[in-house]
């Protein structure tokens, strides 16, 4: 007898739909099995008419961070506005201005103290590095060893110490190659967007509207190509978050189709919103490092989905309380940068792009779960279903509908970046390694159910695309 049936739905894997049912005992999947079968177990659930995806895995949020403003979620309620919005893992970052400097190692672990006890669902991290000196390069070892092998590297933030060079940029690179890591960067121009920036306030032009003249397309594009090209000069993989401008979708594309292992990640706000935001009353609502493009970038992106070119969307979730927003009202560079997406992150890819674009579902599987999983080293325990996976599961109702608002999401903000939006097609059940913690909009988890996952990244990864 199973634990777990899961039974009549439409089970979506990366390349195909299925008919099929999925068994479960304990925390893994025991199996698929044809839906003719008789299967006993001890808790059945119907999911007709429902598809069955893997849990997603959001591969960058900010839980519980001081960065430029207090980052309202913490572990506790960000893993379950995620588990709500049907992701079971999430990878959040060892970025903290208080450790920033000191031993890689025990920022992790400090991190790892944060998450336990209190995240409802399994969780990882990122290592933030901000120097590339000697001492640096020999703690990736460590970090590496302990089970993180992606590092985040920051090309803007000068004023705060995040800021890297090419140097560090390069020998960091190099030095993962050796280790089996991936560097994962934010791509931005700091001199042109500090000088941009310092421009527009001298000239007195501080509303949140002129807030991506600071930021113009070609400061993104143009770090991107270079970090593309250090990272062929060394010979490493990397990963590029948050793209925001088409015209980089392109670079990526081209650097996949010379073989290298390059992979590109976007978000939801970038795929659906526009700069026509921050002519809003509340445009201040809506700064964030890169800005919202335009339409035609918004295309881009999503092509880059569809053609396979970009590897995932990712939330890039940071909770900033509304007054700490409010503060760019009359000044731009006084807004916390961030966005508030990790619930919204599945819904919208299923409404926008499977409803309204015709993406494929097995396409939203692919770059909400399964890439994630495997660019980071959680393949095949995540992002599949599978027998001997984890039993991290969603149904998705491809007819339910939400109106958008904070009243409607569980996010600690008043704020949302989609409020009054109409979204079709919603996660109505989330099973975490076997334990059903969400379900018909009632939460049914515990905090400290997930745990901390310590991987490593398949080597397949590391040399050609995936």
């Amino acid at each position: 007898m199973f634990d777990l049936l899961i039974r009549n739905g439409k089970v979506v894997m990366p390349d195909t739909v299925l008919e099929a049912d999925v068994a479960v005992q304990g925390e893994r999947i025991a199996g698929l099995l044809k839906t003719a079968e008789p299967i006993q177990a001890r808790q059945v659930i119907d999911a007709r008419g429902l598809y069955v995806v893997p849990g997603g895995i959001d591969a960058h949020v900010h839980f519980d961070m001081e960065f430029l403003g207090q980052s309202k979620h913490t572990f506790e309620s960000g893993t379950i506005a995620a588990a709500f919005g049907g992701t079971t893992t999430i990878i959040d970052f060892t970025l903290d201005l208080k450790t920033l400097g000191g031993p890689l190692l025990d920022a992790v672990e400090k991190r790892r103290e944060k998450a336990e006890g209190k995240a409802v669902i399994d969780f990882a991290f990122h290592c933030v590095v901000n120097d590339g000196g000697d001492d640096t390069l020999r703690e990736l070892e460590q970090v590496v060893a302990y089970g993180v092998p992606s590092f985040k590297m920051f090309t803007v933030y000068r004023e705060v110490n995040l800021y890297v060079n090419d140097a560090t940029v390069y020998n960091v690179m190099e030095r993962l190659r050796d280790l089996g890591g991936i560097a994962a960067v934010h791509t931005e121009n700091c001199d042109i967007v500090d000088y941009c920036t310092a421009r527009l306030l001298a000239a007195g032009q501080r509303a949140p509207v002129h807030y991506p003249e600071s930021r113009p397309t070609f400061t993104e594009v143009e770090c991107i190509r270079r970090v593309l090209f250090l990272a062929r000069s060394a010979r490493a993989a990397v990963y590029v978050v948050h793209i925001a401008a088409g015209e980089a979708v392109a670079a990526v594309r081209q650097a996949r189709a010379e073989g290298r292992p390059v992979y590109g990640e976007t978000c939801p706000h970038y795929l659906v919103l526009t700069k026509a935001m921050y002519a809003r009353p509340d445009g201040y609502n809506y700064v964030m490092s890169p800005p919202l493009r335009t339409e035609d970038d918004n295309e881009a992106l999503w092509e880059g989905l569809a053609g396979g070119w970009l590897a995932t969307v990712s939330s890039d979730d940071n909770s900033i309380d509304v007054e700490d927003k409010r503060a760019g009202a009359e000044s731009f560079d006084r807004a916390s940068p961030g966005c508030v997406d990790v619930e919204t992150r599945i819904p919208l890819l299923f409404s926008e792009g499977v409803v309204k674009r015709r993406l494929p579902i097995t396409r939203l599987v692919r770059v909400a779960s399964t890439n994630p999983a495997r660019i980071f080293g959680l393949y095949p325990r995540k992002g599949i279903i599978a027998a001997g996976s984890d039993a991290d599961i969603v149904l998705i109702d491809p007819t339910a509908r939400l109106r958008v608002s904070p009243q409607t999401l569980h996010m600690k903000v008043q704020y949302s970046p989609y409020e009054g939006w109409d979204v079709v097609g919603m996660p109505v059940t989330t099973i975490s390694r076997g334990k059903v913690i969400v379900n018909k909009g009632a939460f049914l988890g515990t905090p400290g159910h997930g745990r901390f996952l310590p991987r490593a990244i398949d080597p397949a990864v590391l040399h050609a695309p995936v």
